[in-house]
Formats: C-alpha cells, sequence, structure tokens
C-alpha cells in the first residue's frame, strides 16, 4: 500500500453551512458513501477541516495509482467545494497515516479508527505508532555527495538506460550493500534509492527498514500483536522498500544468521520472493564474504541480486572524504592530514577514515601533551583486537591454529611497538619475515594471502598486497642481471609481502652461482625494507631447513617459522562441507561417511594434495552426481535432489586406488 496527505485550499470558506456538527455528518456521510463505491484498493478518508483548508488521507494499491487523481477531484464536486482551489499531495509514511486517522476521529470524521488501519494493512492504530521492530524513513532528494562508488554509478547507468522502461513494471534485480563502515552503506543506499525513484523503478518513497542485530531480540512476542513481521513489512510495502539489515557487533565471530530467530527470517525472505516484482528488497553486509552472500542467495532463490561494494579512490578523490570527514567536526587545519594521501596510492574510504580518526587523535594529543600517554593508552586499547574481513576469514579457517597464532603475535609486536613509539621509547624493530613449512595444499598460499591483508588493515604494511614470485622471477639470464631483477621485485612489492614458493629452487641446477646472488641480493633487500615490506619463504619442511641453513644470513633474519601440518581426515571432511555449504549442496550422512573412508586412504599416500585433493574430489562428485541425473526426467528432479551429494558420486581417485591395492598385495605377499 501507499499512503498519502492532499491539501485541498480554497481561496473561500468550504462550506456555507451554519451548523458544524450538521456539516460533519453531512461530510460523513458522503465519504461513507464514496468509499463504499470505491474498489478495496482506494480509500480516501477527511482528517482535517479548516476554514479554508480540506485534508484528506489516501490509501492505495499500486493498481489504484492511476485513479487517485480523478477519485479526488469527484470527491470534491461531490462536497460541493467551489471550482476555485489548489491541491498539494504528499506521499507519507505508515506512522503518519495512523495518526493522521486518529486525528480525523478526534476531529470527528472518523468513528472506527483500528478498522480503517486493519483494512490498510497498517494494523492496531496504537500499536504502529509505538511500533518498535522495524524502522521507516522516507527518500529524500539528492542534494549531492563527494563520494563516488564504482559499483552504484554502474548502477546508475543500467537505470538511467535509454532502453529502460519508462513507468514502473516491476524490479528486475534486487540489491546487497557490503562495506565495514555503517555510513557508507547509508550513503550507498541513500544514491540507490533515490536514482531508483527518480527512474520511476519505486513508486513509493516509503523505506522499511529491519535491523538483524544478533544482541537485540526483535522477534519478542511483544511486537507480534499486529501479525508477523514479514506480513507486515511485505503487505505494507508495495510499491516500495525493505531493507535488512544483517549487521553484527565486532566481537561476534558467529556467521551474520547464527543468531537470529530463523523461523522468522525464513518467513521473510519467502515473503520477498513473493513479493520480488512490486517490492524491493535490499540487503546490507557488513563485509562481502563468499558465505554470506551464498547464504542469502540460498534463502532467496528466485531472486536476482546486484552486488553493490566500495572501490578504491586516488588522490583528490581520497582527499576529498577527508575533507568532508573534517567539515563534519569543524576541523578547518587540515594540510598534514591531507599530506598522508600517498600519490598513486588506492584508498578505501574505510581506511581512509582509520586515517582520519588516527590523525584526529594525534591532534588531540598535541593540544593536550601533558595527557598523552593516556590517551596512547586509551587508543592501543581500542586497537588491541587485529581488525577487518581478512582477520575473521583467517580464523575461519579450519585447523592452521599456528599459523593464527603467528598472526596474532605480529599484529600484537606491532601495537606495542607503536605505543612505544608514541611515548619517544626507541623499541626495537625486528624482523617480520617468515618460513611456511608444509606439504601442498595445506593453505600456505591462503594464509599469506590474508596475511597481507591484514597487515593492511591493522597498519603494519601500506598496501598489503600479495606477491607471488618463483625462481623465474628472480633469477637473471646473465652475470649482473639477478641482482637487478631481485632489487625490482621488491621495489614493485613494496608495502606488501613478497611469497616465494619453493625458495629451495633458487639454488637447485647448474646455474647454482645466479641463486647464491639472488638469496644474497634478498637478504640485502630484507634488511632494507624490513619497516613496509616482509617476506614469506615456503615449501616443503626437510628442503626448506637444509636451504635455510646453507646461509645463516637469511636464516637469522627470519623469527617466525610455521609449521603447516597435513589435515587429518576429520579436517579434511569439515573442508569438504564447508566446501558444499558455499556452493549452496549438502552432504547424505552416507555420503560424509564415504569421503572420510577415502580420506583415510588417500592420505597415506605420498604426495597427497590435502586442500586441493578435497577440492578435486568435491568437483568429481558434482559431475558424477550430474551424470547419475542426466537419465531422469528434469521435471521429476526436485531442487533438494539436485542440490544433495549421496554416498555413490563419491569415488577414490583412481590413481590413489590403484596404488593402495599395490602395497596391500605386496603385504600380503
Amino acid at each position: 500500500m501507499i499512503y498519502y496527505k492532499y491539501l485541498i485550499t480554497t481561496n473561500d470558506s468550504l462550506f456555507n453551512r451554519k451548523s458544524i456538527d450538521e456539516e460533519k455528518c453531512r461530510v460523513n456521510n458522503i465519504v461513507d458513501e464514496f468509499n463504499s463505491n470505491l474498489e478495496e484498493d482506494l480509500s480516501v478518508y477527511i482528517t482535517k477541516i479548516e476554514k479554508s483548508r480540506l485534508t484528506l488521507s489516501l490509501s492505495s494499491s499500486l493498481d489504484a495509482e492511476r485513479d487517485i487523481e480523478i477519485k479526488i477531484a469527484s470527491l470534491i464536486n461531490i462536497l460541493g467545494i467551489k471550482p476555485q482551489y489548489s491541491i498539494e499531495k504528499e506521499e507519507i509514511s505508515i506512522k503518519e497515516f495512523a495518526k493522521s486517522i486518529s486525528d480525523g476521529t478526534k476531529n470527528g470524521y472518523i468513528s472506527d479508527p483500528d478498522e480503517i488501519c486493519q483494512k490498510n494493512s497498517v494494523g492496531d492504530k496504537r500499536y504502529c505508532m509505538i511500533q518498535k521492530d522495524f524502522n521507516e524513513e522516507m527518500i529524500e532528494e539528492d542534494l549531492g555527495s563527494s563520494l563516488v562508488f564504482n559499483s552504484i554509478e554502474e548502477e546508475k547507468e543500467r537505470i538511467f538506460s535509454p532502453s529502460a522502461p519508462k513507468e514502473f513494471i516491476c524490479h528486475p534485480v534486487h540489491y546487497i550493500i557490503a562495506s565495514e563502515n555503517e555510513d557508507l552503506r547509508l550513503e550507498m543506499r541513500r544514491q540507490l534509492l533515490y536514482s531508483l525513484y527518480k527512474a520511476k523503478r519505486l513508486k513509493s518513497r516509503r523505506v522499511s527498514i529491519l535491523s538483524l542485530n544478533p544482541l537485540q531480540n526483535i522477534f519478542s512476542s511483544r511486537f507480534k500483536e499486529s501479525g508477523t513481521i514479514a506480513d507486515r513489512l511485505y503487505t505494507r510495502g508495495d510499491g516500495g522498500t525493505v531493507i535488512i539489515s544483517c549487521n553484527k557487533e565486532e566481537d561476534e565471530n558467529e556467521e551474520i544468521f547464527n543468531s537470529i530467530d530463523s523461523e522468522e527470517l525464513d518467513e521473510i525472505m519467502v515473503k520477498a520472493n513473493i513479493h520480488r516484482d512490486n517490492v524491493l528488497t535490499i540487503i546490507e553486509l557488513d563485509n562481502e564474504k563468499e558465505k554470506s552472500l551464498n547464504a542469502i542467495r540460498k534463502l532467496a532463490d528466485k531472486m536476482n541480486f546486484v552486488i553493490l561494494k566500495e572501490n578504491l579512490v586516488f588522490d583528490d578523490c581520497a582527499k576529498d572524504y577527508l575533507q568532508l570527514l573534517a567539515k563534519k567536526d569543524g576541523i578547518e587545519n587540515i594540510e598534514s592530514l591531507l599530506d598522508k594521501v600517498v600519490p598513486g596510492e588506492g584508498y578505501h574510504y574505510s581506511n581512509l577514515t582509520s586515517i582520519y580518526d588516527n590523525w584526529k587523535e594525534g591532534r588531540k594529543k598535541e593540544a593536550f601533551p601533558a595527557y598523552s600517554s593516556f590517551m596512547s593508552n586509551i587508543h592501543m586499547t581500542s586497537k588491541n583486537k587485529p581488525k577487518g574481513n581478512a582477520y575473521k576469514e583467517l580464523h575461519s579457517l579450519i585447523g592452521l591454529d599456528k599459523a593464527k597464532d603467528v598472526v596474532d603475535e605480529a599484529i600484537a609486536y606491532y601495537n606495542m611497538e607503536s605505543l612505544l613509539k608514541k611515548r619517544n621509547l626507541k623499541p626495537s624493530s625486528p624482523s617480520r619475515h617468515m618460513v611456511f613449512y608444509g606439504a601442498p595444499g595445506t593453505a600456505k598460499t591462503t594464509v599469506a594471502r590474508l596475511f597481507a591483508q591484514i597487515m593492511k588493515d591493522n597498519g603494519v604494511l601500506s598496501k598489503g598486497e600479495l606477491i607471488e614470485v618463483g625462481r623465474k622471477d628472480l633469477i637473471g639470464k646473465y652475470v649482473g642481471w639477478t641482482a637487478k631483477q631481485v632489487e625490482s621485485v621488491f621495489k614493485m612489492a613494496e608495502g606488501s609481502v613478497i611469497f616465494i614458493d619453493e625458495a629451495y629452487s633458487l639454488v637447485d641446477g647448474h646455474d647454482k652461482l645466479y641463486g647464491q646472488e639472488a638469496i644474497n641480493t634478498i637478504v640485502q633487500m630484507m634488511e632494507n625494507m624490513r619497516e613496509n615490506t616482509i617476506v614469506i619463504f615456503a615449501g616443503y619442511e626437510k628442503e626448506m631447513k637444509e636451504f635455510l641453513c646453507q646461509n645463516p644470513g637469511l636464516r637469522s633474519r627470519i623469527p617466525f617459522h610455521v609449521h603447516f601440518p597435513d589435515y587429518s581426515d576429520s579436517e579434511l571432511l569439515e573442508i569438504l562441507k564447508l566446501m558444499a555449504e558455499n556452493n549452496n549442496y549438502t552432504l547424505t550422512e552416507d555420503a560424509e561417511w564415504k569421503a572420510r573412508e577415502i580420506f583415510k586412504v588417500a592420505s597415506l599416500q605420498k604426495d597427497f594434495g590435502n586442500g586441493r585433493f578435497v577440492r578435486n574430489l568435491f568437483e568429481k562428485a558434482t559431475m558424477k552426481k550430474a551424470l547419475r541425473l542426466s537419465g531422469s526426467l528434469i521435471e521429476s528432479i526436485s531442487d533438494t535432489e539436485l542440490m544433495t551429494l549421496s554416498e555413490e558420486d563419491f569415488v577414490m581417485p583412481e590413481e590413489y586406488s590403484n596404488e593402495r591395492k599395490t602395497r596391500v598385495m605386496g603385504f600380503s605377499a
């Protein structure tokens, strides 16, 4: 439903009757008869009559929109209002509509307000005016913004495409807005909604916002008196927008939906699917993790989503955002703040907010030096917990306890180092370089990638990219080329992490002299760029230890040695189940048992692939399932059957099966 307020103003008095009571009675009778002749999806109510102004409240469905102006003109004529009048029309919220019905009751024009509210999908008038389970706002005119989001701009091009319909038809897509920064999510929402409304992709300016905060039990029984939340959101939402804000507290390690009343949430998404053509749904997340996105897609299986997220900004655009933050706080002298923007370096708006907060904290300490130690303590406390989605993603990985501990240790030391510097104490600056030992498929590269981003998120590194290099990237073809090649790699990787896989390959082969030149240059560059570049060497444990023993200078500069053990069969099964879940598949109990048995056998073999083996097994299982179902009629296959992997879909790879048979036969003999 869409709700309106009409103000009809005349030059003279509206009515010339002597008795106010007689006039009210006449008007009420006219309106009652008028509404009785209207279709169910349009209702008109008089809520106030002044000397020269008449106030009407309307409720309308999308189908009745085109008839409103004609019906209002007809009612004005029946009421006997003189032709010389003006009309002001304004869309109003549910609460404003409920209040106007309450005002009409007080003024004597409405006899049964609750019946009217129930008829018009508002529910109980008193409940509506005090409801706390979701918020409501109206789309406002776009006043411009210095914040530019590439994903929003791309969507605007689609919205205002010359080939787009000029009138509302339906919602072809819905949206997911992902950003850690709540202010940025609000700005992206504002820009998107105004564009959609301006392009007539929205019939109503009304926006209903439901916050799924695990710390608030929004589904308590006291707020269910007028039907379920899903009913109220989507029955009233015709032509408008429903926002599902799936934000969670920083300390929450649970997935976004775990702490929510799952039954109510399922019902919300069912309603979202049913009303997908007439009600726009926007889901707001504080991250863009694939698992969260897949959970949404699974719940809203008939809806198409466009994902809108932050992008990197550079130079003047980054400075404009810092100026905007400073302007909000009334700070004018910000040259030292703008100097923090490195030319050519990209920033997320969230990173710029952190830069601004740190600068403001430093400015405060400069103004009040007597309290600087206290402020440092407060600042240190607030930064103790590592930040960012990459840190959360690392800790969501199965196993890898040693790697997680090393990351925590590195961040804790950086925080302590920062505190010592702020107190003018000279901290030691140990190397942060690392060695990762482990077989293939034990997530060494994955952890390195996340580690690089974690270092960026927590201010240790300026860029936080992972630069993967091997022998061919570091060894030159001719004498004298190798050192320059290594220096070029380090220059490119400044502010990031260099990942050298199978590092011992540098000294393998006939050109060991070139390899030694590469290692000597690496050692030198590791020392020269220790402040803003981290090197991770990776490979098999035995070979890596022998490699490090060949160069004591290299070994002494690597304080962190991280062992990546082979996964147990239980951990491999958990990885498989996670892969399946991320791809919207489920496993039967028999399938889980069969997979575990395969892992037990395959993990005994030489060069077992660990996580890579799991991925290959999963992909082959999906292909096996497709082949198994190909003989069935497509119409007879249920959605559940399509997305379920069974025992028969999991088969031991032939290369492992043959090796196992050979070993068993030899043992028997």
